[in-house]
């Protein structure tokens, strides 16, 4: 039965799974945002996050992937010291085990397990990693101008690949999986933008963004979720994209604290530098609606 305190991060590669984790452990430890989340004893591959987490104080990129055979870390977190804990699980930091999902539509019986007891997921998608679709009439179009009529025949096209698919499909099937077992639904569901900084220039809110270049996702979480069960975060857990260097020297000679150069920009439009904020709702959602 699913467990309204156990929460699932899902995503495909390079989607931000692993910065967010080095930010979340940074702020849920420390303490140093006002109202965060905090963590309890992390027993499994502490090693692992803490070394992440000092790739992201130094404005390093974080690794993706574990020293050992596993990628699975679970974080024990608390809306406050008297609530009990929620469990905030992290099935496969690298997301190999998203895209073996999508591409030979199958998973492992522990990550089943692990599936089943979840009430909850955030869903990454990175906007630098998006693979958009593109319609056929624009296909057709293109090799139309590029190569002539005879190019638009359909004994020319190429064979489908599923690793090419565009990211909201995947993503969406990969939620479907989630909610394939009635015994076990999904009860709340958070979209995380992660790279925030890369898009917020454009002026819309996260759901704006969302509906925008995603709008199969959108439509999906909304209608399956409905409007009390579902949101949708922007969030830079880097503050700034790595390769601007001298961006980056200049946020390290003025931060006040390292988490203050995270942005979190909530459904409302409204920032805070507490990147647990999508966690706490999910939680308390969850709760709610148990």
């Amino acid at each position: 039965m699913a467990d309204p305190t156990t929460l699932l991060v899902i995503g495909l590669p390079s989607a931000g799974k692993t910065t967010f984790l080095a930010a979340l452990w940074h702020v849920a430890e420390t303490g140093d945002v006002s109202g965060s989340l905090s963590v309890d004893h992390l027993a499994d591959n502490r090693e692992h996050v803490e070394r992440i987490r000092s790739s992201w104080l130094r404005f390093e990129p974080v690794g993706r992937t574990l020293s050992n055979s596993s990628s699975r870390v679970v974080i024990p977190i608390r809306t406050s010291p008297e609530a009990p804990p929620s469990t905030l699980i992290f099935p496969d930091l690298a997301g190999e085990i998203f895209t073996n999902q999508w591409q030979f539509r199958s998973w492992s019986t522990d990550y089943d397990a692990t599936a089943r007891s979840a009430s909850a997921a955030l869903v990454f998608l990175n906007p630098d990693a998006l693979v958009e679709p593109v319609t056929i009439t624009e296909t057709d179009a293109a090799f139309e101008a590029a190569f002539g009529p005879a190019a638009t025949d359909a004994n020319d096209a190429d064979v489908w690949d599923a690793s090419s698919s565009p990211t909201q499909v995947q993503l969406v099937e990969l939620i479907q999986f989630l909610l394939h077992d009635a015994r076990a639904p999904l009860r709340s569901l958070v979209v995380v933008i992660s790279a925030w900084d890369l898009v917020a220039s454009a002026g819309y809110t996260p759901e704006e963004w969302l509906l925008k270049r995603t709008p199969l996702l959108w439509q999906f979480a909304t209608s399956r979720f409905g409007r009390n069960n579902f949101q949708v975060y922007g969030i830079s857990a880097q503050g700034v994209a790595l390769e601007a260097r001298e961006e980056v020297e200049r946020l390290q000679q003025t931060l006040e604290s390292a988490s203050a150069k995270i942005s979190v920009v909530t459904p409302d439009g409204s920032t805070s530098h507490d990147i647990t904020l999508p966690v706490r709702w999910l939680i308390e959602n969850s709760r709610r609606v148990c």
